[in-house]
């Protein structure tokens, strides 16, 4: 129960971290090359989970299913909290800023 616990929580993070450095990395460029970066690593991450989740319960048949699956959707929601509290800190940042340099919104 522990192994799929433990691999669940590594899966998520793992991915968690992609799509942070995903954001991060696309933060200042143009919006339609941010959209394009973030569309594609939500794709490329999404076949990544779920390729990597099959073949790990495939090649390890000790790892208990219901754990893992747990684990994953834990670790990928509190990841997820983390990137878009992340993403919020930075665009307000931006914003206060953007406010101080005597720039608006038009």
């Amino acid at each position: 129960m522990w192994t799929g616990i433990m691999a669940g929580i590594a899966v998520g993070v793992v991915n968690g971290l992609i799509a942070w450095w995903l954001v991060k990395w696309g933060q200042g460029r143009d919006f339609i090359i941010f959209v394009k970066l973030f569309v594609a690593g939500m794709i490329g991450r999404f076949v990544l989970v779920v390729g990597g989740s099959l073949l790990l319960l495939v090649s390890f048949p000790s790892i208990h299913r219901g754990p893992y699956l747990g684990a994953l959707i834990a670790s990928f929601v509190l990841v997820q909290a983390l990137e878009f509290a992340s993403v919020l800190k930075g665009a307000k940042k931006k914003g206060k800023n953007d406010a101080e340099n005597g720039e608006t919104k038009t």
